[in-house]
């Protein structure tokens, strides 16, 4: 390739990755400390379909929130922003007073008004379980009904704002024993984090009306990836778990506990348990897919 040609394909490359980075969507995560978990796996997850940033550091508690959320926005064009704030509102840290619910929601009130004024889609993500034990930096126990306390005040306030709820507190209360790092500590091992970004890619992909059940199919696209993956398990000789794959019916109706199953196990990193392992878009293609065919019956 001569030098001029070589420019030119240089220059077309440059403009055509420019030209996508222009074209995808704008995410912007704001939270703590489990944001900052979950967030690269989010991005891995919407790689192609979205560019997806976190602001810089912990956001820390709502208060903190209110000072600086006009400045997390920046000047970019957001098109959906994916926010929380509780586990320092209720655990107090670094703070001279522990947040009320009454002071949460006033705080709250004032975030999703500066949230708004950018125009973007909104999604409240809910606080994440508190450990059962004495958090081990703060000893403060939180029980159940502060915590619920403080969600049924963030919960109030995103109703009457129309803002969407993203359940991340009921998406891992069922997993807290096993993805939680210990019972005095808030924080998760890589498995949780990965679910909740299952959850928080999936809230997004919606919001931007871009769900990958709108384009999967099951034998295009779900059947190989499941073949390729998951038959040396789950077949005619061999059904771990009790689960076979190569003569499943795609007839919910019928095989709704079985997909419920394979369902878990794929947005969990359970399955499969070895290489070839299936990367975070095909993970979420699959359960997206069968999100909405349960949702068809």
């Amino acid at each position: 390739m001569t030098p001029r040609r070589c420019m030119v394909a240089l220059i077309i490359c440059f403009t055509s990755t420019a030209l996508q980075a222009v074209d995808k969507p704008k995410v912007l995560i704001i939270g703590d400390s489990i944001s900052i978990g979950y967030t690269p796996l989010v991005q891995q997850l919407l790689l192609d379909s979205a560019t997806v940033k976190r602001v810089p550091g912990n956001c820390k508690f709502s208060s903190f929130g209110v000072d600086h959320a006009v400045e997390w926005l920046g000047d970019e064009d957001w098109n959906v922003i994916h926010f929380n704030f509780g586990l320092w509102d209720w655990y107090g840290w670094r703070q001279d007073s522990k947040a009320t619910p009454e002071s949460y929601g006033k705080n709250l009130e004032q975030i999703v008004k500066h949230l708004k004024a950018s125009g973007a889609k909104l999604i409240f993500a809910t606080t994440t379980p508190p450990c059962a034990e004495a958090e081990h930096s703060s000893q403060v126990l939180v029980s159940t009904a502060r915590a619920q306390q403080f969600r049924d005040t963030a919960l109030k306030v995103m109703n009457a704002n129309g803002v969407t709820v993203n359940d991340l507190y009921g998406t891992m209360l069922p997993h807290l024993a096993t993805h939680q790092i210990a019972v005095n500590d808030v924080h998760f091992q890589p498995a949780g984090s990965a679910l909740l970004a299952q959850k928080v890619s999936a809230s997004i992909r919606k919001a931007l009306g871009q769900s990958a059940s709108n384009i999967t199919t099951y034998k295009g696209e779900v059947a190989p990836l499941l073949k390729k993956h998951c038959y040396r398990c789950h077949n005619e000789k061999t059904h771990k778990g009790n689960i076979r794959l190569d003569n499943v019916k795609v007839d919910f109706a019928i095989e709704r506990e079985l997909w419920d199953k394979i369902e878990k196990q794929i947005a969990n990193n359970e399955m499969p348990p070895e290489t070839p392992f299936l990367s975070g878009d095909q993970r979420l293609k699959i359960t997206d897919w069968i999100k909405a065919q349960k949702d068809k019956v």
